[in-house]
């Protein structure tokens, strides 16, 4: 089951990372768009920052992918 777990994750990690790195930006420009929140150009700053994070946890999911196959095909 966890082996299921891990190859369903891993497979759809590319879009759910892309996805994740879209999600502050759209959020940021929706909050703008409704007329609350912040200026517009501190909203784009905060969705870089956020897009940059997200970035970063796709790397490491894909270092831990490399791993796990690593181990599982026993190199």
């Amino acid at each position: 089951f966890q082996c299921l777990f891990f190859n369903i994750f891993f497979n759809n990690l590319h879009s759910l990372s892309v996805l994740l790195l879209l999600l502050p930006l759209l959020s940021s420009m929706l909050l703008v768009a409704a007329g609350g929140g912040n200026k517009p150009s501190q909203a784009i700053r905060e969705a870089k920052v956020g897009g940059a994070s997200a970035q970063q946890n796709a790397k490491k999911a894909n270092e831990q992918a490399r791993i796990v196959n690593k181990a599982k095909s026993g190199k």
